[in-house]
């Protein structure tokens, strides 16, 4: 099966809306403060990175639904909708176990007669202890993902449909307060080894294979004063250790199998949190990341470094429940390269619901 190079630009021109494949951050608080959460984290979903946070926010249930809207010559007004569940529960002797579902990745891309989707979702148990100011986590990812790739002139690419594949990989963290002030955060999270996509064996680097990359980052959270928060994130995902991922796009060389000709990519996240008063809480911050493209060999010769700007806020209801919101609007990237030059802009907004318990 031999896939169009019109395709796979569609996937690294979709997946680029965010940091590569993953979102700007996890937890609708976070992604408010520019996705800032290995240090500083006030719900759930901030485990998604760092497991050892649970430690610190109690007894918490989280109920989130963020959203993305893209619109570009390639997506038109496409929505992509993950609901997204956290639970966190105190133990004994200073544990937390906690339960994660969230969407790592998500991406559909349709033009004309071609269509892209691709999806991930993480079911990721976590477990976390505390010792004094310092604590530890530890969590399980189970990732379930999805893929079709489909061009219609195609007979042999439009009989496949959609294909399914389970992985397993693992995350651990670590978080620690110095003094009043200083709060010191840093994880590991380890590739996620997917099944073959079996109906997608000829396209695909090792016979249908997209594994999720490793990540590690390091964080520190600065508390000014008891109502101001500024958090700073630097975060690694080695996407050339995926071959799916770094292979180049060279369709010609069936030995290598194809790929989006990626290089690792850092995203640097700095967020604001202000308490304003009992009830509202206020957030900002901003994301830069470079395109993890590799050059003459990648789908985009020239990406501009990708700046989000975002904003957030909470209303507490009453001292167990509170309702975040986040939004993050990116105008005007200007992708160059193979294909010629693309303008695109994405829109990002979401809600959450969280219980203390």
């Amino acid at each position: 099966m031999k896939i169009s190079g019109l395709i796979l630009l569609m996937i690294s021109n979709a997946v680029w809306a965010t940091n590569g494949l993953i979102p700007h951050g996890f937890g609708i608080k976070a992604k408010g403060m520019g996705g800032a959460s290995i240090a500083y984290q006030e719900e759930t979903h901030g485990a998604s990175w760092n497991p050892a946070g649970l430690a610190f926010i109690g007894n918490r249930f989280d109920f989130e639904k963020p959203d993305r809207q893209v619109d570009n010559d390639f997506n038109q007004k496409e929505y992509f909708i993950l609901p997204e569940l956290g639970l966190n529960v105190i133990l004994k002797h200073k544990m937390n176990l906690g339960l994660l579902v969230y969407g790592n990745a998500g991406m559909h891309s349709h033009q004309s007669e071609t269509e892209i989707d691709l999806s991930q979702l993480f079911f990721a148990p976590t477990l976390s202890k505390r010792f004094g100011k310092h604590a530890f986590g530890i969590s399980l990812n189970m990732a379930y993902q999805r893929f079709l790739a489909k061009e219609n002139l195609t007979d042999s690419m439009s009989e496949q449909g959609y294909d399914y594949s389970m992985g397993l990989g693992g995350s651990i963290g670590w978080q620690g307060q110095f003094a009043d002030e200083i709060t010191l955060g840093a994880f590991y999270r380890s590739r996620t080894s997917m099944d073959k996509l079996k109906a997608y064996k000829g396209l695909l680097a090792e016979n249908g294979e997209i594994d999720v990359p490793s990540a590690f980052g390091v964080g520190v959270a600065f508390h000014a004063s008891s109502k101001t928060v500024v958090a700073f994130d630097v975060i690694r995902v080695k996407y050339s250790d995926v071959k799916a991922f770094s292979n180049p796009r060279s369709e010609g060389d069936n030995k290598l199998g194809m790929g989006f000709g990626w290089n690792n990519q850092t995203s640097y996240k700095v967020g604001l949190s202000y308490k304003y008063n009992d009830r509202l809480s206020l957030r900002t911050g901003l994301n830069y990341s470079k395109s993890p493209n590799s050059g003459s060999e990648s789908f985009f010769n020239q990406l501009t470094p990708e700046k989000q700007v975002t904003l957030g806020g909470t209303w507490q209801f009453d001292k167990r429940s509170e309702m975040s919101v986040f939004y993050m609007p990116v105008f005007d990237n200007i992708l160059g390269g193979y294909g010629g030059e693309q303008s695109m802009y994405h829109n990002s907004f979401g809600v959450s619901y969280g219980w203390h318990f």
